[in-house]
């Protein structure tokens, strides 16, 4: 069994290299080849604490393994998750490996985001807008900076320190210039917009949003938690990770899921656009909208990449239970 600790992961993946094993993953998922179960959460009693397991097995990748996270998550007062992911033997089902997955996490968030970009945002997308410059607000640009030709934008936080630290790292890492503005309409003006709050209220609208626009909506993966108004889910075309799974644990489709809006506005499943099964955007017109709430699929997708790449570097520790 080999050990990755938090150093030897990041020292293996990158942005690119998961991008390119998470298309992959979600074309194998339209194909229905993969296994992708609802999580499971348990509130720990008496604490903020929370246990969430997810598990997924890839059939033709030969790729079966489950993440567990642990912590604080959903309380901003107190927030701290703890993620490990373990990588099992497809035959057997013997643990194989081991990691650490904190960085992991950001960048399959990332990367489902920039797969999504490239199937649904406009070719001539030039401006990115990152709502949210927390660690996967972070991971949001770099995921969209590496796979559309991004040229300027905006960031918006509520804490103008993290804006700043967010623009200054795009800047210095793709030339890139982010302007820090100081509300959510300014920021709603990129042709590529990535949102990643905790937010409790619903704070983008139709109206902040120009014809034409992507949308990767990715804070909202708890019921209490709510970016998109219901205007705009109105006005968009709205593609989703899971359709189950998003309904069930998403503030902002809370609208479907009471039957304030139809099923059907949910156009689709990022992995039936990735197959071809569903096209995905149809004119320079539509804004359309990726609601992504994650899958157990890009991590452990993302996780054999990594697994893979460091028995190549020889990477991590042998141990054995």
């Amino acid at each position: 069994m080999l050990l990755l600790d938090e150093n030897d992961v990041s020292s293996v993946l990158d942005m690119p290299s998961t991008i390119r094993q998470l298309e992959s993953a979600f074309q194998e998922m339209g194909k229905g080849k993969a296994t992708t179960p609802p999580r499971f959460r348990m509130a720990v009693p008496n604490s903020f604490g929370t246990i969430r397991l997810m598990a997924a097995a890839l059939q033709d990748s030969r790729i079966s393994g489950t993440k567990v996270l642990a912590g604080t998550a959903g309380h901003r007062e107190a927030e701290r998750t703890y993620f490990l992911l373990l990588l099992f033997d497809y035959e057997d089902g013997s643990i194989k490996c081991v990691m650490s997955a904190s960085r992991l996490t950001q960048l399959r968030t990332g990367a489902v985001s920039a797969v999504a970009t490239k199937y649904l945002a406009r070719k001539d997308s030039r401006t990115l807008g990152v709502i949210g410059a927390g660690i996967q607000g972070q991971g949001q640009a770099e995921a969209i900076c590496t796979v559309a030709h991004v040229e300027g934008g905006f960031v918006y936080d509520l804490e103008m320190s993290k804006a700043k630290a967010l623009a200054k790292s795009v800047r210095d890492r793709y030339g890139v210039g982010l302007e820090v503005v100081e509300n959510v309409g300014a920021a709603a003006k990129a042709d590529i917009l990535s949102t990643a709050t905790t937010s409790t209220l619903p704070f983008l609208t139709s109206s902040m949003v120009k014809p034409g626009t992507h949308i990767n909506a990715i804070g909202s993966n708890l019921p209490s938690r709510k970016e998109l108004d219901v205007s705009l889910l109105k006005a968009a075309k709205v593609v989703v990770d899971s359709r189950d799974q998003a309904l069930e644990e998403s503030g902002d489709l809370e609208p479907v899921r009471v039957g304030t809006l139809p099923r059907e506005t949910l156009y689709a499943e990022l992995a039936e656009v990735v197959s071809g099964k569903m096209p995905g955007r149809k004119s320079n017109s539509e804004i359309t909208i990726f609601k992504s709430v994650g899958l157990a699929l890009q991590d452990v997708a993302a996780g054999e990449l990594a697994y893979l790449q460091a028995r190549k570097l020889g990477k991590g520790r042998t141990l054995t239970l």
